[in-house]
């Protein structure tokens, strides 16, 4: 599973367990994904997990009753008391997004880095969720910790990042947080934004000093992350603040890789203008248009093809984008490496407008 899928599935994860720590009807789940990963987050039929060891005080948040809330904070509940789910009252708090009841917890002495069972804290949720500056003000001001990292190594500026809330990432910053933290795969800050497509807080991330080239444990850079996602705006302001095109990755690929492999051209058309070379190999010699190829993008390989791939070079297994197309049935990929190949045996000068030019374009076949 790609990282993406993971950070997916891991936020799918958490959206069900706060769900469900918010007494929201369980029993009715429509998709088949969020009711596994319940399961499996819970370790317990889906069906049970609404049992927990919430408190008088827990229940009173979660169904909104905030002056009963209010009440027992002031008649002595126990204001750091967790469920089964490694919530605080204080967790409750900042999902109602109700910064009073945030205040009157924290008065009385909530543990403001409270960890549930995932290792996140309250200002994980704020940022993970609602995004509310006001709340997340409160508990920085009262000593959150903005650098905390939770089990998959993320911290709170991780998950706004992710979420593209610009206010809160210039918050956190302000209030000290690391602007190239990493996750437990190497992911930075610049990582998780770009990999989302969120644009402003990209830009915002690098004007105050990310590091435009960071690279996760598969040695992959943001540049990877916008050629793979097609996020061609991003791809672009990377490269403008020093991103490299012909980053490779620990099993050699590049951005102009994935951007063949996922079929997108403009992608492939920015970062082939910035490639050494179109037959730069992967870890097992494959090229970016091996990779087009085998996703059969036809219109990814045409461009290769007309900038001049190498339709005969052989990966480490002997294959030639020709033999792979051939195997995979794309008779239309077959015929524009056929073209390709008319025109280099040939020798002909490839001018717009000329016969083999628009063959090639087209996918025909030379008599």
């Amino acid at each position: 599973m790609s990282d993406s899928l993971k950070r997916s599935h891991l936020k799918q994860e958490r959206t069900v367990l706060l769900l469900a720590a918010l007494s929201l009807p369980l029993l009715v789940v429509v998709d088949q994904e969020l009711h596994s990963a319940v399961e499996s987050e819970s370790n317990r039929p889906a069906q049970t997990i609404q049992r927990s060891t919430r408190t008088a005080l827990h229940k009173s948040i979660e169904e909104g009753r905030i002056a009963d809330a209010l009440q027992l904070i002031k008649t002595g509940a126990a204001v750091n008391a967790q469920d089964s789910f490694g919530l605080a009252p204080i967790h409750f708090a900042v999902i109602k997004d109700d910064p009073h009841l945030v205040k009157e917890l924290l008065t009385h002495k909530a543990d403001v880095n409270a960890r549930d069972r995932r290792g996140d804290t309250p200002l994980h949720m704020v940022a993970a969720n609602s995004g509310s500056l006001a709340v997340a003000q409160q508990l920085l001001n009262n000593g959150a910790n903005a650098n905390v990292t939770n089990s998959d190594g993320s911290t709170a500026l991780h998950w706004a990042a992710g979420e593209g809330n610009v206010a809160l990432v210039k918050l956190l910053l302000d209030k000290g947080a690391k602007i190239n933290a990493r996750d437990l795969k190497g992911d930075t800050v610049l990582h998780w934004a770009v990999e989302e497509g969120r644009f402003s807080v990209a830009e915002y991330l690098l004007t105050a000093g990310a590091d435009a080239n960071a690279k996760n444990h598969y040695q992959r850079t943001p540049l990877h992350w916008a050629a793979r996602k097609g996020h061609g705006a991003l791809a672009e302001f990377l490269l403008a603040k020093g991103a490299l095109a012909d980053a490779r990755a620990t099993a050699g690929d590049t951005p102009l890789h994935w951007a063949a492999a996922e079929g997108h051209l403009a992608l492939v058309t920015l970062l082939a203008k910035r490639s050494p070379s179109l037959d730069i190999k992967a870890q097992f010699g494959e090229t970016p248009l091996h990779w087009a190829v085998l996703r059969g993008h036809d219109t990814v390989v045409a461009f290769l093809v007309e900038q001049g791939a190498d339709v005969n070079i052989a990966d480490e297994m002997g294959n030639t984008p020709r033999t792979l197309a051939r195997d995979k049935g794309n008779e239309g990929i077959v015929k524009l490496l056929n073209v390709r190949e008319t025109l280099h045996s040939a020798k002909v000068v490839n001018k717009p407008g000329t016969p083999i030019r628009v063959a090639l374009v087209n996918g025909e076949e030379q008599p």
